[in-house]
């Protein structure tokens, strides 16, 4: 009965129920910054500063991830997005065209477009999202991989403050070409060639702001934010991007009828604690998730502190997932709600929502 409900019905009773506000729970920021004129800022205490290994034990536990594992992570470059366009940086993807290129959206209200960033936080193109059913509610991530040679981006509304939307949706979209030499903001487009409609199986609404994709086995995963355990949950995309694949231009693609998520039951991430419990909000919620493009790591952060767990060969995502991430600090800005992994998988970058919006590099050490 719940798959013959009305797509465009549902939108309309979750645009009319969900709660726009967004929460404040980030500690002001506290790490002090010099913005240049190309975005880039001066090197603080913060960027100098190496995280050790958690242990040997807990490293020896992850042998076997593709040749390495993270002993460290070293906080290298902190940056200020230029342009007034970005203020609630919400979402982030890494460029699979481009090594020097990111993608970005804004949250709640702030329309259906997403940004291109160099890795040193210049704005140089906005691309518009074409679709008739194309809305945003509450975009809370964006991801990027690659699926027979194409790289796709795939944007998240799934944000749902007070747990009152039946259905989230998911855009497909090729991404967009970047010239990275043109002058000023280009102005761009992407087709929406898909979305995905997706419910939790007990039909309960939840808050999310974390969705990364697997390329290598076409699956999403998704983690529950306000959860006292946040749950991880999971979808095939393979029938959706094959058609996109296999269509000749031109040709109409499916609407996806509401999807069922499945349960891959709660992941392993410490909870606040100690100090921790004055703010126990901010350390717990998750904002965010992505997957480096080899598969093997995966990253996880809230607004306080980003976790990192990898997979070997013969683990699946859910059991990776239960073994103890590899945890550091994050910088001290007053809303982080979006990570990403660059090309090859030994940096990540993170940035804020408000403006000017901040962004930081981190790179690990590996051995």
């Amino acid at each position: 009965m719940f798959m013959r409900i009305n797509w465009l019905m549902l939108c309309v009773l979750s645009f009319a129920l969900v709660a726009c506000g967004e929460e404040q729970l980030g500690s002001s920021a506290g790490t002090s910054i010099r913005a240049n004129e190309t975005g880039s800022v001066a090197r603080s205490e913060l960027q100098s500063q190496m995280f050790s290994a958690q242990s040997v034990a807990n490293a020896q536990s992850n042998a076997g991830v593709s040749g390495s594992v993270v002993t460290g992570v070293l906080a290298t470059s902190e940056y200020v997005i230029n342009g007034q366009a970005i203020t609630e940086s919400s979402g982030l993807a890494r460029s699979n065209l481009n090594p020097d290129l990111l993608w970005t959206h804004n949250d709640s209200g702030s329309g259906t477009v997403i940004h291109a960033l160099t890795t040193e936080g210049s704005h140089i193109a906005t691309a518009s999202l074409n679709g008739a059913a194309v809305i945003n509610l509450d975009w809370e991530d964006m991801t990027g991989f690659v699926f027979q040679d194409k790289s796709y981006l795939l944007v998240a509304d799934v944000g749902d403050n007070s747990a009152v939307r039946p259905v989230t949706t998911l855009y497909l979209i090729e991404e967009p070409t970047v010239d990275m030499r043109a002058p000023g903001v280009q102005n761009l487009s992407a087709k929406v060639l898909g979305i995905y409609v997706v419910a939790f199986p007990d039909l309960t609404p939840r808050d999310v702001e974390a969705v990364a994709v697997h390329a290598s086995t076409q699956t999403a995963y998704l983690i529950t934010k306000r959860e006292s355990k946040p749950t991880l949950y999971s979808f095939s995309l393979g029938s959706l991007v094959t058609s996109v694949v296999s269509s000749a231009p031109g040709d109409a693609l499916p609407l996806k009828v509401p999807v069922t998520l499945k349960n891959e039951g709660p992941i392993n991430i410490p909870r606040a604690s100690g100090s921790d419990l004055k703010n126990p909000e901010a350390f717990n919620w998750v904002t965010s998730m992505d997957i480096d493009e080899n598969g093997f790591r995966a990253l996880v952060t809230t607004l306080t502190h980003g976790y990192i767990y990898q997979r070997n060969s013969q683990q699946t995502w859910t059991q990776a997932f239960q073994q103890k991430p590899y945890q550091f600090p994050l910088p001290k800005y007053s809303q982080i709600e979006a990570g990403a992994w660059m090309k090859g998988g030994d940096s990540l970058m993170i940035t804020s929502e408000n403006v000017p919006a901040r962004m930081a590099r981190f790179d690990l050490s590996v051995r």
